[in-house]
């Protein structure tokens, strides 16, 4: 069996989560704790969350990122650095 694809089990938590507009962008580091970037490019919101790299290879902490991306998102910001986040007006 190959090892889950991390991208793939964020959009799945998230369109699980109601979140099918929030885009992922990993982090530059593949095994450091930088945070993923949630972006919402209709609504212009962002959100970083940071997540164990060991709750990737458990499919029992879905409910556990699902639980981090939840309060990362409703704890994110609208943005107001557009160029930052490719945003035009």
């Amino acid at each position: 069996m190959s090892p889950r694809n991390k991208g793939e089990i964020l959009y799945e938590i998230l369109g699980g989560h109601g979140y099918r507009d929030w885009v992922v962008i990993e982090p530059n580091q593949p095994n450091g704790d930088a945070p993923y970037i949630l972006c919402n490019f209709i609504a212009r919101r962002k959100a970083e969350v940071a997540i164990p790299e060991g709750w990737f290879e458990d499919p029992r902490r879905d409910n556990a990122i699902g639980e981090l991306i939840t309060t990362a998102i409703d704890n994110g910001f609208a943005s107001t650095e557009d160029s930052a986040l490719g945003f035009a007006d």
